[in-house]
């Protein structure tokens, strides 16, 4: 399964990035990271995908 970003690391931050047009967006598998100011639109499969203990701003989603 594409995506546009996959974190499987520890201890990252994971800002201001466009996704779009893949099957998952975002998908971070690690723990420990902080995600914000990202932008994922478009993606078949969803637009985040994000494991348990990480830091994660708030999340707006666009209405199509």
């Amino acid at each position: 399964m594409k995506q546009c970003i996959f974190i499987t690391a520890s201890g990252n931050r994971i800002d201001n990035n466009t996704c779009a047009v893949n099957a998952i967006g975002l998908r971070v598998d690690g723990s420990r990271n902080l995600i914000t100011r990202n932008t994922c639109d478009s993606n078949t499969s969803g637009n985040w995908l994000i494991a348990a203990n990480n830091a994660v701003a708030t999340i707006i989603q666009a209405v199509s």
